[in-house]
């Protein structure tokens, strides 16, 4: 049996407002994921070091760092708010949806 390590994150830009409902949370190996009211995402499958990368409905990208203490199985817990400082997309610049791997695109 694997203990769940899952937990509520609270995700703000860098100027410390929620992240935007439909945002869309990708990591390595997991499924994608969507910020709902007041910035909060349910994740699952937690590690010791998460790099999440979101992409917000209007097509400004940030990538954010959630380190969990090493070897400890918290279930159920809220982090946050994570800073998730946006970069908004060029004026004018047409939204590449081929990038959802998680990579920052030109």
């Amino acid at each position: 049996m694997q203990k769940l390590r899952a937990a509520l994150v609270i995700l703000h830009d860098g100027q410390g407002q929620s992240l935007p409902v439909a945002t869309q949370l990708t990591r390595r190996g997991q499924p994608t994921e969507v910020v709902g009211w007041d910035g909060q995402a349910w994740l699952d499958n937690l590690s010791d070091e998460n790099l999440i990368t979101a992409q917000t409905p209007d097509g400004g990208r940030c990538q954010a760092r959630l380190p969990l203490p090493c070897g400890v199985v918290y279930a159920l817990k809220t982090y946050g708010p994570v800073r998730c400082p946006l970069i908004e997309p060029a004026s004018g610049a047409p939204h590449d949806s081929t990038c959802d791997s998680g990579c920052f695109c030109h």
